[in-house]
C-alpha cells in the first residue's frame, strides 16, 4: 500500500513536471508570437523541420507536421518574389548557415513575398555540437512593411531634400554669377559718369575765364550726375524689393501731369540717341487718382527710357494713355500706358525667360548703359499696384509695352502753384526759411538755391540747434523749415516733434519739409508721422524743391 502511494506520488510529480515543461513551451510560443508571425524549428541532425507557430494559410505544407530540411528551405525560397530567390537560395545553404553562425547566434535576411510583402527572416542558433557547429536552428519571420515604407519615405525625403539643395546651390551659383556680372557692369557704369563729373570739374577749374566752356562743362556734369543718380536708385530699389520692404503711397495725384512731366526729360535723352518721341496724348475720361506718384513715374520713365536707348538711329517712340472701366467697380478705372518703339526688339527666348529677371540684359553694356534691374523693379511695382505688363516684340523690328494699372478715381486736384508771372529769381522774395542740416556742403547748396530765388536763409547744424533757432525767433518769423533727417545730437524726427510740441501758436502751423537722402516710401511715412508736411529727396532737384515749397508758402 505504501509502495502504491509512493508510486502515485512519483507519477503525480512527473505529470506536474511535464505540465510545467508544457507551460514553459506555451509561454515561449506566446513570447515568440509577439515578435514573429511564423516560427520553425530546424533540426539538422534529424533532418526535420517542425512548426513552432505557423499561420493557418500555410498549414497545408506540413506532412504529418514534419518537413525535411531541404523541403523546408525550398518552400522558403519559393515563397520569395522571383528577383529575391537566387540570393535567398544561396544564403539558405546549410553549410553556409553553419559557417555564418559559428561565431555568433543570429543572422537575418530581408526579402519580398507576394503574400506578406516585405519580411525579415531571423535565423537563430538553438543547439550546437561539441565542435560549435549548429545542429538546431529557429527560423522566425517578421513583417517589415511599415519599416520598409518608412525607409522608402525617408529615402524619398532625402532625395527630395537633396534635389532642393542642388536646385538652391544652382540658383545660388547663378545668382553669384549674375551679381558678379552686375558688379562688373556697375563698376563700369558708375565710373563712367564719375569720370565725367571729375573730368568736367577739372576742365571748369582750368577755364574759369571762358564762360562758355565752363557752362558746357557744368551741363555735362549735370547729365553725368543724373545718370549716376539713376544707377544708385536702381540698386537701392532692388535691395528693397529683395527684402520685401517696398511700399506704395496713397496720394491725391494728377495722372496726366505725372506722366507728361516726364516728356521733356525723355525728349532730351531721345535727342542724344537721334530718336523721335511721338506723344499721342492722354486719351482718357479721368485724370485724377489716388496712387503712389513716385512709383507711377518710375514705371513710365523706365519703359520710355528703354524704348529710346534700345532704339535705332533715326527711330521713333510712340506714347499714349487710354482708359478702360473696371468691371463691378465704378470708383476705379484701368489706365493703360502704351509705349511702341521701332528699335532692336528682343529675341523670343529673352522675352519669355529673362526680360524681368534681375541683372538680365540682352544687349551688352558697351552698347547701352544700365544695370539690368529696371524691368525687374517695374514689374514688382506694377504687381504691387495690382496691374500687369504685356509685351510684344520681334527681334530687329521693335517692341510694344502695355502697362495696365488700376487706380482709385479722385476728385479734381486743386494745387497751390507758384506765381510763374514773377521773375523766377524772386519767387521766394521776402520768405524766411530755416535750413537744418549737419553737412556744410548740403547747407551751402540749399541756401544758395533758395537765396538765388529771393529767400532769406537761416541755418542750424543739428536738430537741437534747429529747435533753438526756431524758438529764439518771434511767432510766425519762419515761413518754412527744411529739415534733414539723419543728424547728430538730435535727428530730424525728434526736432520736428519738439517744434510741434512747443508752447507757441505757430508750432503746429509752420511748414516743415524733410530734405534727406532717405528717399524710400517708408521714410516718407516716418516724416509724416513725426509731423512733417512733405519730403524732398537728395540730391535736390531745383524745380521739385520750388514746387514743393510753393505748396506751403
Amino acid at each position: 500500500m505504501n509502495d502504491m502511494g509512493a508510486g502515485l506520488r512519483k507519477a503525480l510529480m512527473k505529470a506536474e513536471s511535464l505540465n510545467q515543461s508544457l507551460q514553459k513551451e506555451v509561454n515561449m510560443v506566446r513570447a515568440i508570437s509577439k515578435v514573429f508571425f511564423a516560427t520553425w524549428k530546424i533540426e539538422l541532425l534529424l533532418d526535420k523541420v517542425t512548426p513552432v507557430m505557423e499561420l493557418d494559410e500555410h498549414s497545408d505544407i506540413w506532412k504529418d507536421g514534419v518537413l525535411t530540411v531541404r523541403e523546408a528551405l525550398d518552400i522558403v525560397v519559393e515563397r520569395a518574389a522571383g528577383e529575391h530567390q537566387p540570393v535567398l537560395r544561396d544564403i539558405l545553404q546549410v553549410n553556409r548557415l553553419q559557417v555564418k553562425l559559428r561565431h555568433k547566434d543570429t543572422t537575418e535576411v530581408e526579402y519580398y513575398t507576394a503574400n506578406h510583402g516585405w519580411i525579415r527572416l531571423n535565423i537563430m542558433a538553438v543547439e550546437r555540437d561539441t565542435f560549435t557547429d549548429v545542429i538546431s536552428l529557429l527560423f522566425g519571420w517578421q513583417s517589415i512593411n511599415e519599416e520598409k515604407w518608412k525607409e522608402k519615405e525617408h529615402k524619398r525625403e532625402l532625395e527630395e531634400a537633396n534635389s532642393h539643395l542642388m536646385e538652391a546651390l544652382e540658383e545660388a551659383r547663378r545668382a553669384s554669377e549674375a551679381k558678379s556680372d552686375f558688379l562688373s557692369r556697375m563698376s563700369h557704369d558708375m565710373r563712367t559718369p564719375m569720370n565725367g563729373i571729375i573730368g568736367m570739374a577739372n576742365i571748369a577749374m582750368e577755364c574759369l575765364d571762358d564762360k562758355e566752356r565752363v557752362r558746357e562743362a557744368l551741363q555735362k556734369i549735370q547729365s553725368a550726375s543724373r545718370q549716376l543718380h539713376m544707377l544708385i536708385n536702381d540698386v537701392l530699389d532692388m535691395s528693397k524689393i529683395e527684402s520685401g520692404k517696398i511700399q506704395l503711397l496713397r496720394e491725391h495725384a494728377d495722372l496726366k501731369k505725372l506722366l507728361e512731366s516726364l516728356l521733356p526729360g525723355m525728349q532730351t535723352i531721345a535727342k542724344k540717341y537721334n530718336v523721335a518721341v511721338n506723344y499721342k496724348g492722354f486719351q482718357t475720361k479721368h485724370r485724377y487718382i489716388y496712387g503712389s506718384p513716385v512709383h507711377i513715374q518710375r514705371i513710365a520713365s523706365n519703359i520710355l527710357s528703354n524704348a529710346i536707348k534700345y532704339n535705332r538711329d533715326g527711330g521713333s517712340v510712340t506714347v499714349f494713355v487710354t482708359e478702360e472701366p473696371v468691371e463691378g467697380c465704378q470708383d476705379k478705372a484701368m489706365f493703360i500706358l502704351t509705349v511702341q518703339d521701332t528699335g532692336i526688339g528682343m529675341s523670343e527666348d529673352f522675352l519669355k525667360n529673362r526680360l524681368f529677371i534681375p541683372f538680365a540684359r540682352e544687349c551688352s553694356e558697351e552698347k547701352v548703359p544700365g544695370t539690368g534691374l529696371g524691368m525687374a523693379i517695374i514689374k514688382e511695382i506694377v504687381q504691387l499696384i495690382g496691374g500687369e505688363i504685356q509685351v510684344e516684340s520681334k527681334l530687329g523690328e521693335g517692341s510694344t509695352f502695355k502697362v495696365y494699372t488700376p487706380f482709385e478715381l479722385a476728385p479734381e486736384l486743386m494745387e497751390k502753384k507758384l506765381n510763374k508771372e514773377r521773375d523766377d529769381k524772386t519767387i521766394l522774395a521776402g520768405k524766411r526759411i530755416l535750413v537744418v542740416d549737419d553737412n556744410d556742403v548740403n547747407i551751402e547748396i540749399a541756401t544758395f538755391l533758395l537765396e538765388n530765388h529771393g529767400a532769406e536763409c537761416f541755418t542750424a547744424r543739428n536738430g537741437r540747434e534747429g529747435v533753438e533757432v526756431y524758438l529764439a525767433q518771434d511767432e510766425g518769423f519762419f515761413d518754412l523749415i527744411l529739415m534733414d533727417v539723419r543728424m547728430p545730437i538730435m535727428n530730424g524726427y525728434e526736432a520736428t516733434r519738439a517744434i510741434r510740441s512747443a508752447n507757441r501758436p505757430d508750432a503746429m502751423d509752420v511748414p516743415i519739409v524733410a530734405m534727406t537722402a532717405n528717399a524710400f516710401t517708408e521714410d516718407k511715412r516716418k516724416c509724416w508721422a513725426a509731423g512733417m508736411n512733405d519730403h524732398i529727396a537728395k540730391p535736390i532737384d531745383v524745380e521739385v524743391m520750388l514746387e514743393t515749397i510753393g505748396r506751403y508758402i
